[in-house]
């Protein structure tokens, strides 16, 4: 993939992850301008990367070996030699076209692995169509310890070239000697079997595209010369096994096996060295010392291209660059598309819990005193007259996306706001019980209780709280209000589910602490919505940030949580069925 389309897909990948964090995420406007950075960051470090990545590859095409590549639309089998391949070409630094395919020499590890980085940069579309033709010719080796190590150097090359290619290449092994009389020259059949399947039967190909079985080739013709060719055949296969198949495919550490796609050989002319191994595996097995060609033996153009058996590779239905610019957009896009759906699948959640807790606590109350339940009246006008927002303006981003349910709740909120009125100061109500004028509510400072932004009561609130759960325990019986507040800062919506959270922090902290059921217990999360003082000062920022905790001279307040009213229990229902 070009430099460039990787870039645009760093800053597409970052507008699409700043999106999420200002659009979708529950998160402050401090902490979303701090992502937003740190993403900002991220894109230009990796386009940079890619840039360095770029240059650095740019140069390594320039300082390459001056290879040619077939024209466009060339659907053939581009073929890297590798290993002795270097004896096909009469001009090292050109391509060898036939009609099967386009040949490119690269003699070693290093050219070997420079011509794939050239070809994925120059010309990425022929990578579907690269193949490895591994030529071997025992003639022109003396120490078989040194030609194991070249060969280990060469299984390291075509594993790392996973890296561009994606997979392994479909690699030929091609061995090369010089046939039972090297005064005429042989006939140019090679001499195939499948590289994975070691038992398949030979089959012998001819220059003129034939294909034969060994057993009917060795029928035809002078069936002698034949014969002594199979015993030949049959020694350098063992040869190939033993030493060159041994060293590509056996299991070893961090190398991976090279599978081959198939073994071929030929006999044809071949110059080589004296005592190389050949001569000694020949030697070994027949006692004869098989005689060297003269220099003039090969043939203008060198060794035999290995035609035959391009028809035979596996084809590979790849991705150009396009098509994978295109997949990777649309994964990029379907994973913020799947990250947005579930993150308003959330911000709804929370929605519906916050306005179904405040609708249970609205009808826990019984109105005597009236203020507690005058309060959560507001809070229930306050959820009502968001939703009418919602209703008339449309859902937040953070709510959309097809999820918004919201309105469900609607009708009953409105319907709990009208059921019950406040009764006026100058007219008490005849049958009202005795009790205190005002509910007691205890203050605490959010500072001391928890860490900013945090809903974990910090170590040092312990002697906060037990002051006031010795308050609490003088007042047994009583329904125990725990409301939460914040300033202004912010997010609304953050700052409520964060007031809430802390309430629910402080409740649990007594009810596990001082041994109270939880049924004594409220929680409200109100935010910022009801100031001490103004948030334009930092001291009134801080004395906004608070926990209150009011105590209700409720008879029935520490019944158990089922013994709600109908009307509770008929949103929690309501709520339940949202949340599903």
């Amino acid at each position: 993939m070009p430099g460039y389309a990787r870039s645009a897909l760093c800053w597409l990948a970052g507008s699409l992850a700043t999106l999420l964090v200002w659009g979708f995420l529950p998160l402050s406007t401090e902490h979303r301008v701090m992502l937003s950075c740190a993403l900002l960051l991220m894109v230009i470090a990796g386009c940079m990367w890619v840039r360095r990545q770029s240059r650095q590859l740019q140069s390594t095409v320039e300082q390459s070996a001056t290879w040619q590549l077939p024209a466009t639309g060339f659907d053939g089998a581009l073929v890297l030699v590798c290993g002795a391949g270097s004896l096909m070409f009469s001009d090292q630094d050109s391509p060898r076209q036939t009609q099967q395919g386009w040949y490119l020499n690269t003699p070693t590890p290093e050219s070997f692995a420079l011509a794939v980085e050239w070809i994925a940069a120059t010309a990425p579309a022929l990578l579907n169509q690269l193949s490895v033709a591994f030529c071997i010719a025992p003639e022109c080796h003396q120490d078989e310890a040194q030609l194991r190590g070249e060969i280990r150097q060469w299984r390291m090359q075509f594993a790392f070239s996973r890296r561009q290619l994606s997979r392994v290449p479909a690699i030929v092994l091609c061995g090369y000697v010089n046939g039972m009389t090297v005064t005429e020259k042989a006939p140019a059949d090679w001499f195939v079997y499948d590289g994975e399947n070691r038992s398949q039967d030979i089959n012998v190909y001819a220059e003129d595209g034939g294909c034969l079985t060994l057993a009917r080739w060795g029928q035809q013709g002078d069936g002698q010369w034949r014969m002594a060719q199979m015993l030949w055949l049959d020694a350098l296969l063992g040869w190939l096994k033993a030493v060159i198949i041994d060293e590509l495919c056996q299991p070893q550490t961090r190398l991976p096996a090279v599978p081959l796609t198939a073994i071929a050989v030929t006999f044809t002319p071949l110059c080589g060295v004296e005592n190389n191994l050949w001569q000694r595996i020949i030697r070994q097995r027949t006692t004869l010392v098989p005689a060297l060609s003269p220099d003039n033996a090969s043939t203008a153009m060198g060794l035999p291209f290995p035609d035959c058996l391009l028809p035979l590779l596996p084809v590979r239905q790849g991705l150009t660059p396009a098509q994978h610019l295109k997949l990777s957009v649309g994964g990029i896009v379907a994973l913020f598309f799947m990250t947005a759906l579930l993150s308003s699948f959330a911000n709804n959640h929370r929605l519906i819990r916050s306005i179904g807790a405040d609708l249970a606590l609205y009808h826990r109350l019984t109105g005597s005193p009236p203020e507690p339940k005058t309060l959560a009246q507001q809070q229930l006008r306050r959820d009502e007259q968001q939703l009418a927002r919602y209703q008339r303006q449309g859902p937040p981003l953070s709510l959309g996306l097809g999820l918004y349910q919201g309105m469900v709740l609607y009708p009953a909120l409105q319907a709990a706001i009208s059921d019950w009125v406040s009764p006026s100061p100058a007219t008490p109500h005849p049958t009202l019980p005795t009790v205190e004028k005002a509910p007691q509510t205890l203050r605490l400072d959010s500072l001391s209780l928890f860490d900013t932004g945090k809903a974990m009561l910090k170590p040092a609130s312990t002697q906060v709280l037990q002051n006031a759960l010795l308050n609490i325990k003088a007042k047994p019986g009583w329904l125990i209000v725990i409301a939460g507040h914040t300033d202004s800062t912010g997010n609304a919506q953050t700052n409520q589910q964060l007031s809430l959270k802390r309430a629910e922090a402080v409740r649990d902290w007594l009810v596990q602490t001082g041994g109270m059921p939880p049924g004594c217990f409220a929680v409200q999360g109100l935010g910022a919505s009801q100031p001490l003082a103004t948030n334009q000062t930092e001291a009134g920022r801080a004395a906004n940030r608070r926990v209150e905790i009011s105590l209700l001279p409720q008879a029935d307040a520490c019944q158990a949580a089922g013994a709600l009213s109908a009307s509770s229990a008929r949103d929690g229902a309501i709520t339940s069925k949202m949340e599903k």
